[in-house]
């Protein structure tokens, strides 16, 4: 991808380059999901990143599996992001996804989305905060997450795919 005559910054396309390449990552989930989390944190610039596992009917009912920060130091909008990622969470299994202002002094932004799974049933969300922002910019993102929300489900069939040809290789050695 030529960044250069694209119009895209170039972390931009660095971003949707290892979204691609994620998309037939071979390696194990422990490997996959930090690469994922900076990849679609650069995507969209975001100030945190959080990912987020379902567990129906368990208490807790969701574990945060995942963060990516710019910067380590507290902020408001941060805390404001943190404390409340189980209604976060929640909201997005209801809606699918959202963007709501989260601070207007610092235009921050949370923007939510489920992301697609191998399995429908599985609940893994993906919480951003975006700091500095303005609602467009926020829109602008959470579309830019739609078109990623993909990559895990792409990720977990390919490998499930690349098992298959494993065990037809083994299977047809046998033979």
């Amino acid at each position: 991808m030529d960044a250069n005559t694209s119009g895209m910054s170039e972390q931009f396309a660095r971003a949707l380059g290892e979204l691609a390449e994620l998309r037939q990552f071979p390696g194990a989930p422990k490997e996959f999901w930090p690469r994922f989390l900076g990849a679609v944190t650069k995507l969209v610039s975001a100030d945190v990143t959080v990912l987020l596992l379902g567990h129906p009917g368990k208490t807790p009912r969701w574990t945060k599996i995942g963060e990516v920060a710019a910067n380590s130091g507290p902020s408001r909008a941060r805390t404001a992001l943190t404390a409340n990622l189980e209604p976060i969470a929640e909201r997005t299994l209801r809606e699918g996804s959202f963007t709501e202002e989260n601070d207007s002094i610092s235009g921050a932004f949370i923007i939510s989305i489920r992301l697609k799974l191998a399995r429908p049933e599985d609940e893994v969300v993906l919480a951003v905060l975006l700091v500095d922002s303005t609602e467009a910019s926020a829109r602008e993102a959470l579309v830019r997450l739609g078109l990623a929300a993909d990559t895990p489900a792409l990720y977990q069939l390919n490998l499930a795919a690349r098992q298959a040809k494993n065990d037809v290789e083994k299977f047809a050695a046998v033979l």
